[in-house]
């Protein structure tokens, strides 16, 4: 940790114990706490114990040089966002390539103006800490969001499962009334998707620490096939027709099933939001080489090529149509983005495109295990 007294925490590797007294002299005057190592090895065991803003590194050093030590830096996790800055009496090209090839982010020939180096350091420390402050602020906001989606989600889910047992009733009850209820039960499931598709991108990205895994299940074409069944009653109460083709009868897959679902509910909540009333989703699952190729095909207003231009953007969507709407209305569209994220995770491809006469195609292709799995 850098300290709060200083203007940043500078580690100087130098095999010249000149060289380190004349740098080490020049940073702790203007403002840098400064630590000192003449080799990698020590180096490298200083680096175990704490994180500086920066690193000088000297080139030619003993049994490893400058460039061998900042690739080691950039292969470990802990040190990889250490900037790095080269200062060298090297100055042919050739190392001035290799010293930003291996990861630095500057590089300062020996003799070296005093100023220069100065207003180098100040630059990578300030550029350093900026990113800091706002990986911090955006981890923070994540967090908030993601408390608002969980406290958000059980409430909708109530809305959403009594609104549909009301919508059964229906037939008792007015028609204003009945129209008035079946948009109220629609907009409470469009959020609740939303709610749902939110938590799942955030599932797929991994946790805070960034080290969430997929989960290993095996599962094969026929888990494609359930994994539809709580869309059948979505599309019942809305109403629109499903119509399922399954031609690869449980060849096995590669992957999670987990990370599956997650990708087969993004395509079909997609297909079924988006068409209208009294439309028709048709969902194909067949093999086409290595490959469990599952086709969602809807009769809804298709995909603006505005969307597809920037496919999978979190913060675009093709827009929901009723069967009272002429245009589809824009919406928060993250539940795509989620999919494609957790595609490409499991191995899998996921493309989108328009029908030649109407509406939007999702294609999703799910690797086939290899003989011999588990």
């Amino acid at each position: 940790m850098s300290s709060n007294e200083s203007d940043g925490l500078v580690l100087v590797v130098d095999d010249q114990a000149s060289n380190l007294g004349l740098v080490k002299t020049a940073l702790s005057r203007d403002g840098f706490e400064v630590e000192t190592a003449t080799d990698a090895a020590t180096a490298l065991r200083w680096l175990s114990e704490r994180t500086p803003d920066l690193i000088l590194l000297d080139v030619m050093m003993p049994e490893m040089n400058g460039f061998e030590l900042c690739g080691r830096i950039k292969k470990n996790a802990a040190t990889h966002d250490i900037p790095v800055i080269f200062l060298s009496g090297d100055d042919h090209q050739g190392s001035i390539r290799n010293g930003f090839k291996v990861g630095g982010v500057d590089y300062v020939t020996k003799p070296f103006n005093k100023e220069e180096l100065l207003a180098r350091v100040r630059t990578h420390v300030e550029l350093r800490r900026a990113h800091q402050r706002h990986a911090a602020q955006l981890m923070e906001r994540n967090q908030v969001l993601k408390l608002i989606a969980n406290e958000w989600h059980k409430p909708l889910q109530r809305i959403v499962l009594t609104t549909s047992k009301m919508k059964m009733l229906c037939g008792k009850l007015d028609d204003v009334t009945a129209s008035v209820l079946a948009t109220e039960a629609t907009s409470a499931e469009r959020m609740l998707a939303s709610i749902e598709a939110f938590l799942q991108l955030r599932a797929v990205d991994g946790d805070e620490n960034g080290d969430g895994e997929a989960r290993e299940e095996a599962f094969t074409s026929d888990d494609l096939s359930r994994m539809m069944g709580r869309w059948y009653a979505t599309a019942k109460r809305k109403p629109l027709e499903i119509v399922l083709k399954d031609t690869a009868r449980g060849v096995p897959l590669e992957g999670s099933s987990f990370m599956a679902r997650q990708i087969v509910d993004a395509a079909l909540q997609n297909a079924i939001n988006y068409t209208p009333m009294n439309g028709r989703v048709k969902v194909s699952i067949s093999r086409d080489g290595g490959r469990a190729v599952m086709t969602v095909t809807d009769t809804g207003p298709g995909f603006p090529e505005s969307y597809l231009e920037q496919t999978f953007h979190p913060y675009l969507n093709r827009g929901i149509a009723t069967a009272n709407e002429k245009k589809a209305k824009p919406t928060l569209g993250i539940g795509l983005a989620a999919a494609k994220r957790a595609a490409d995770r499991l191995g899998a491809t996921l493309s989108l495109d328009n029908g030649a006469e109407e509406g939007a195609v999702v294609k999703i292709g799910f690797a086939i295990a290899k003989k011999g799995r588990g």
